[in-house]
């Protein structure tokens, strides 16, 4: 029932049943997964950590978890914590299926907390995953923005080029990372 709940996104099901199943003793450890997810969707992030590190705890290989657990932990306040999260990330970064590249992803949404050479490294990995796609375009283009900021207009002209012109969801996502770059001016070429 949990699992249906979660497939379908219905937290109002979700609720009802994970209350009963985390006064189960002992609590299983896909609950607590379940848990932390649920506690993250609902904007809950004490729980979640809670949830997820009790999870981790009966097994610190499981890369959702820990991704988890970096996303969550990339945006607290303790500096220790956003260190913690950074190394979470490394350390799933180099995995070549959708945990790897989505630590990489959350790395670079980050960027701000990357050293100089974190931010090459991330930029390299990212362009070379296997999952990596089309979409991530604009992604790789906010990281070489941030290594090479003198090379703005020309990263933004590869940007425009590599969208496909008869796109119009892709032209909509270009237009959106122009806005964000304040590149007005871009929007209305494109």
């Amino acid at each position: 029932m949990l699992r249906a709940a979660v497939a379908f996104k219905r937290l109002d099901i979700l609720e009802k049943h994970l209350a009963s199943a985390l006064a189960q003793a002992p609590v299983a450890t896909e609950t607590l997964r379940l848990a932390a997810w649920f506690s993250e969707a609902r904007g809950q992030r004490e729980p979640a950590i809670r949830y997820a590190m009790e999870a981790l705890q009966r097994d610190n290989a499981d890369g959702a978890m820990l991704l988890l657990l970096g996303r969550l932990l990339i945006t607290a306040a303790d500096p220790g914590q956003r260190r913690q999260a950074k190394e979470i990330a490394w350390g799933l970064a180099d995995k070549p299926d959708q945990t790897g590249f989505d630590a990489l992803i959350l790395l670079a949404n980050h960027a701000d907390q990357l050293t100089p050479a974190e931010e090459r490294r991330c930029l390299e990995k990212l362009s070379a995953h296997p999952t990596r796609g089309p979409e991530q375009r604009f992604v790789l283009a906010n990281l070489r923005l941030r290594i090479e900021p003198d090379r703005r207009r020309a990263i933004i002209d590869q940007a425009i080029q590599a969208t496909p012109a008869g796109d119009k969801e892709q032209k909509l996502l270009l237009a959106r990372w122009l806005l964000v770059q304040r590149e007005y001016g871009r929007v209305l070429e494109v």
